[in-house]
């Protein structure tokens, strides 16, 4: 991103034309499949296997 994105009057046309129509439509049929998505990625032993503990930091490391 360009430092004039975050400055008022920055960018000429902010939001496309039909953009917000296409965020109200995917926002609609995201929030019907989170469960769906949830339940696949949670029962699948492949994902779980790639992703539990990755990433993980201890007290001690954090604060050193």
């Amino acid at each position: 991103m360009h430092a004039n994105y975050f400055r008022v009057g920055g960018v000429a046309q902010d939001l496309p034309k039909g953009l917000l129509g296409d965020i109200h439509k995917f926002i609609n049929s995201f929030n019907s499949r989170i469960e769906e998505i949830e339940e696949l990625l949670s029962a699948n032993r492949i994902w779980r296997d790639r992703v539990v503990n990755v990433g993980c930091v201890s007290a001690r490391k954090a604060i050193a």
